[in-house]
C-alpha cells in the first residue's frame, strides 16, 4: 500500500518515512483507544447507579426522565413499552405452564400482536434470549457490573422467571420436534445390514428425496 497525503509534502519511499507514518498511525490509534475507554467507564458508572446504559431491551423503551432534578446518569431512563410489555409477560406465563416450547410461544404471541418495530415476527433465537434475560426481573448486568436491583421497573415476578429458567434448563423436555420436511417413513425404516434407522434428505439439484442408512460408513443404499 502506498500512502499519499493531499495537504502535506509527499514523503519519500524509504525506511525513515515509513517509520514516521507508523508513529502517526500509533498515536491516532491511541486516541481512539482513549475515547473507547472513556465511553466504557461512563457506561459502567451509569450501570453502577442502577441505570441500563444502552438501548432498552425488547418490551421497554428509552425516554427522557420527566424529573429534571435527578442526577446526570438518570436523565435518560428505561420504562415499559405499553404495547409489548403485557404481551411479553403473557409469553413468560404461557411458557411456565410447560405446555409450550420456544417455537410455539413465538408463533402464539405473534398472532396476539407481539411484533418487531418492522411488524415482523420475532426470531426463535431472540425469543429464547428474552426468556433468559434477567433484565425483566429488575436486574442490571453490564460488563463487570451486576446489580440485583436496577432503577427500571421489573416486567415479571422473580418466581415466574425462576419457573421459566427451570424449564429451559431441563434438557429435552421443552425441545422442539419441528422439522423443515416431514418424512412419512421416518422412524420406521431400518437398514438390514447395520440395523440403523434410515434418515431422509432432499437433493435440491436433482429435485429428489432419498432415504439412506445413518451408519457412519454408510451402506451404499439410497432409496
Amino acid at each position: 500500500v502506498i500512502l499519499n497525503c493531499l495537504n502535506q509534502p509527499l514523503a519519500e519511499d524509504n525506511a525513515m518515512s515509513r517509520m514516521v507514518n507508523t508513529v502517526f498511525a500509533s498515536f491516532n490509534q491511541m486516541q481512539r483507544d482513549i475515547t473507547s475507554e472513556k465511553v466504557t467507564m461512563t457506561m459502567e458508572a451509569k450501570a453502577n447507579l442502577g441505570y441500563f446504559p444502552a438501548l432498552a431491551p425488547f418490551g421497554y423503551m428509552n425516554i427522557k426522565n420527566p424529573n429534571q432534578a435527578v442526577e446526570k446518569a438518570g436523565q435518560k431512563i428505561i420504562v415499559k413499552d405499553p404495547e409489548r410489555a403485557p404481551l411479553l409477560k403473557k409469553a413468560f406465563e404461557l411458557y411456565s405452564t410447560g405446555n409450550f416450547n420456544v417455537f410455539d410461544i413465538t408463533d402464539v404471541m405473534y398472532e396476539k400482536g407481539l411484533k418487531t418495530k418492522n411488524g415482523k415476527k420475532l426470531s426463535y433465537s431472540r425469543m429464547y434470549e428474552i426468556l433468559r434475560n434477567r433484565f425483566y426481573v429488575g436486574e442490571v448486568h453490564w460488563g463487570k457490573v451486576h446489580l440485583k436491583e436496577g432503577k427500571h421497573e421489573c416486567l415479571i415476578e422473580k418466581d415466574l422467571f425462576d419457573r421459566v429458567q427451570r424449564l429451559l434448563n431441563t434438557k429435552g423436555l421443552q425441545s422442539c420436534r419441528r422439522r423443515k420436511y416431514q418424512w412419512l417413513l421416518s422412524g420406521f425404516l431400518t437398514c438390514y445390514k447395520h440395523g440403523c434407522k434410515y434418515t431422509a434428505e432432499w437433493h435440491l439439484k436433482k429435485k429428489l428425496a432419498y432415504y439412506h442408512c445413518t451408519n457412519r460408513n454408510g451402506c451404499g443404499k439410497y432409496t
